[in-house]
């Protein structure tokens, strides 16, 4: 019998996520919540975005899953731990994946974009803490814009151009996606720099985390279906 994964965002940004698990966990079906009423999570306060998070659990729950994917930094950094000591599943999350873009050799700088939330959040800040070679770099709006764009990607052109201009007197080395929705950019980013410069987001984390919690013959046999939920 196929075991049951939620995942869960405010919009488009987690779908990259479950793209990334249903070409490598199998024998699963997923639900995916967009919590599109209660978007944008990176402007919202942090009361507001855990009562959120432990209302779409507790949905997920009813669904069955035994694991809840959640799908969005802001998110992870406010809720996963309240999540993990109040709720009987297992649960992943999205972290911004600034350990592998540290570890491109060379001089320069780690560009980090993130919402605005992320980066207030203790979670962020101790990760980043020790080191000299992170730009913490908030985006206000990005997040909406692509949830409003994400089908139309060249009208997002000019908002990359000019988010990465104001980085342009500083060497980066590496560029690390602290939110999901700043996935379907990824390539913008890329060809701003020349495709010299990398670009991380945390898809292949997530994915071998999912498979760690499953057992061995849980990751075989056909893929399962996908139901979407909308909130």
């Amino acid at each position: 019998m196929a075991s049951v994964i939620g995942v869960f965002d405010s919009g488009v940004g987690g779908l990259k996520i479950l793209q990334g698990m249903r070409g490598s966990v199998k024998n699963t079906n997923f639900f995916y919540v967009f919590d599109r009423s209660g978007a944008p999570y990176g402007n919202k306060n942090e009361k507001t975005i855990l009562k959120r998070a432990c209302q779409i659990t507790e949905m997920l729950i009813e669904k069955k899953a035994s694991i809840v994917v959640i799908a969005c930094n802001t998110a992870t950094a406010i809720a996963i731990d309240h999540l993990r000591k109040n709720y009987p599943v297992e649960f992943v999350g999205v972290e911004p994946p600034v350990v592998p873009a540290l570890k491109v050799g060379g001089a320069g700088k780690v560009l980090l974009l993130c919402t605005p939330l992320t980066a207030k959040t203790k979670r962020l800040q101790r990760l980043c803490a020790i080191r000299d070679d992170i730009i913490v770099a908030p985006q206000k709006d990005l997040a909406t814009r692509v949830e409003q764009e994400f089908l139309t990607p060249a009208r997002l052109d000019k908002d990359v151009e000019k988010m990465l201009n104001r980085y342009g007197d500083t060497k980066i080395k590496a560029v690390a996606l602290g939110c999901t929705h700043y996935y379907y950019i990824k390539e913008k980013i890329e060809k701003y720099y020349g495709y010299s410069v990398p670009v991380f987001t945390a898809v292949d984390g997530v994915v071998n985390r999912v498979k760690s919690l499953k057992k061995e013959d849980d990751t075989i046999g056909p893929g399962g279906l996908v139901k979407y939920i909308y909130l």
